[in-house]
């Protein structure tokens, strides 16, 4: 993640509240509020980088390395400064023989040789990857500080391509303004864990985009927070100038070199990440509307820009091998190389068998399966429950996680009126959804509809195709009306026999077979839903 919540703007809302989607939900803060966060978060910055000291040395060692120029000694000059760390120049003269550079033939031993076969820029962009890793490769937030890397650094090796032809721009400063574009983000991650949850926390309970929900806890966003790290560190303009904000709107036409590199920067750092998303059919029509955004700068096809991310495949692997990394168990490398293997050109033919879900016969596609939110929501309902707690809470966190969690178009959680005739969507996660829970409800009743009978039968419900299912004359009009749905799931929730509450989630991407995990989490889910509700009776 992360990636985790990337294309839309979700809602969690009461039923007749808040007809719309909204960013941010919560109590507007003032600016003076807003100002003593972000001074507290900078200093909090400020003294744990100094605290840790190889920070402050690795800065000094950074910005030398990137203000060395092209000269006589200059070779010598930076063998002379990557030979102070040990584990630095054995990690650079691996990458260096690795596949990634194999067109030079014959192994490389000296970092000295290394400047003379690969160029002084390339050496120099090398180090300051592996420098930025090693430090931010470990601490509470791991596997993420990973991934993170691993983004950052397909992000500048696809803008060091795009510039390697490039009259006016040169490819190196490319790749550097590319690889710090998150540093705002990593360091906070790596020295704010704690605060970072809450920012997750955010995007889950209320629906806030990234930066919204980073500027609601630290007062300030990540691409700030970057820019004053890189400032601390006296890090070249060129890269300080590399760390914004993702554009909102449609960009313009760069007029210099700086907003070249700064518009290249954020563009190729949405590419990267929206291929990393996990879901192969969101990420596809996400950098679609990512070129619609970008078209005025630069002019990138859409099948060639697919060639690229498929050649960048290679660059990952060899990157993640270089340094120890396990690609295979790395959840952005899994998400992107599933993504870039994915054949854009065939169509699967929906799973047409229904039945009752029976754990291990159906599954949710892995493909709009986002296991982080489904985890965070899980995590955060156990100690929520365990405490006084307010049910609102409860179940937003369930509809918000799921609708995260499966990438579906509608969660909504229906419970029983006050005579236990009818049962009415209360919570709900999706698109439109204060008009939708107005229209979603059913009388409880002796009927073969697939909502009623999941309650006579206490059944979970799967249909993975609904055009071609044999129960789509089970499915009630004012469902197919209302929704719409391609693909539906009912999880009827029960205390003492009595059905308390109702799942009703839609348009999920699924399958009927390879892994049972998915449902797993939503069963998780419903159970927690139902120890709330009963709690609160």
């Amino acid at each position: 993640m992360s990636a985790q919540a990337l294309f839309k703007q979700e809602s969690t809302i009461k039923a007749d509240k808040h007809p719309e989607p909204v960013a941010d939900n919560t109590t507007p803060e003032s600016e003076v509020e807003r100002a003593n966060k972000e001074q507290t978060t900078l200093l909090s910055l400020k003294k744990s980088l100094q605290k840790k000291k190889d920070f402050p040395a690795m800065g000094k060692n950074m910005s030398e390395l990137m203000q060395l120029e092209q000269g006589n000694d200059s070779a010598e000059q930076l063998s002379e400064i990557i030979l102070r760390d040990q584990s630095l120049s054995s990690k650079i003269l691996s990458i260096v023989n690795s596949s990634l550079y194999s067109q030079f033939g014959g192994e490389i031993t000296t970092i000295s040789r290394a400047v003379v076969i690969l160029g002084l820029k390339q050496i120099q962009s090398l180090s300051i990857s592996i420098m930025l890793f090693e430090k931010l490769n470990n601490g509470t937030m791991t596997e993420i500080l990973r991934s993170n890397a691993c983004q950052s650094f397909l992000s500048a090796s696809f803008a060091k391509k795009l510039t390697q032809k490039s009259k006016s721009i040169d490819s190196e400063q490319a790749f550097l303004a590319s690889m710090f574009h998150n540093l705002g983000k990593q360091i906070t991650i790596y020295f704010l864990p704690d605060e970072y949850k809450q920012v997750l926390n955010l995007m889950i309970e209320k629906g806030m985009d990234e930066e919204s929900a980073s500027k609601r806890v630290f007062g300030i966003g990540f691409a700030d927070i970057g820019q004053y790290i890189a400032c601390e560190w006296e890090l070249p303009k060129n890269v300080i100038n590399g760390i914004q904000a993702k554009p909102s709107k449609p960009t313009v036409k760069p007029a210099t070199i700086k907003e070249h590199l700064s518009q290249l920067s954020t563009l190729t750092n949405e590419i990267i990440e929206a291929a990393g998303c996990g879901n192969t059919e969101r990420a596809n029509n996400h950098l679609k509307l990512i070129m619609q955004r970008y078209q005025a700068s630069f002019h990138l096809e859409y099948n060639k820009l697919m060639q690229m991310l498929e050649y960048l495949q290679h660059d990952l692997i060899s990157y993640c091998e270089s340094l120890a990394i396990d690609y295979k168990n790395n959840t952005f490398c899994n998400n992107y190389l599933s993504f870039v293997k994915h054949d854009f050109t065939q169509h699967k033919t929906p799973e047409k068998k229904d039945s009752p879900v029976k754990g291990e016969d159906k599954v949710v596609s892995q493909k709009g399966f986002h296991e982080a939110a489904l985890c965070f929501g899980i995590a955060k309902l156990s100690g929520l429950l365990y405490q006084p707690f307010e049910l609102t809470s409860a179940l937003t966190i369930v509809v918000n996680s799921l609708h995260r969690g499966l990438d579906c178009e509608h969660v909504m959680l229906l419970l029983p009126d006050t005579d236990k005739q009818k049962m009415r969507a209360e919570y709900g996660a999706g698109i439109n959804m204060g008009n939708i829970m107005k229209q979603f409800g059913f009388d409880i009743i002796i009927s073969d509809d697939v909502f009623n009978t999941a309650i006579e039968n206490q059944q979970d419900i799967f249909i993975p195709d609904v055009a071609h299912s044999p129960l789509l004359e089970k499915i009630p009009d004012w469902c197919k009306k209302t929704t719409l749905p391609r693909n539906l799931l009912i999880y009827p929730m029960f205390n003492k026999q009595q059905c308390i509450g109702l799942l009703y989630i839609d348009n999920a991407l699924v399958i009927s077979s390879e892994s049972k995990k998915a449902l797993d989490y939503v069963n998780t889910l419903r159970l927690q839903a139902t120890e709330a509700l009963i709690k609160a009776i």
